[in-house]
């Protein structure tokens, strides 16, 4: 990301992290936004499970969105 931004400042960089302090780092470089692998993995496989037992699906966005926001 470091060298992206010092070569092409005015680019925008869309990167995948594996952690959060991957995360971090690469925000901190210059990433225009980054997603993490484990969090988006994560949230997408416990929106599934708790689908499949009946939560309604308003109560699952309020919780994706709630856990996005920490």
């Amino acid at each position: 990301v470091a060298v992206i931004k010092r070569h092409w400042p005015e680019k925008k960089i869309f990167a995948r992290a594996w952690d959060e302090k991957e995360l971090k780092q690469m925000k901190e470089s210059g990433a225009t936004d980054v997603v993490q692998e484990t969090f988006e993995s994560s949230l997408s496989l416990a929106r599934k499970v708790f689908a499949a037992h009946g939560v309604p699906q308003e109560v699952l966005e309020a919780v994706e969105n709630k856990m996005r926001k920490r």
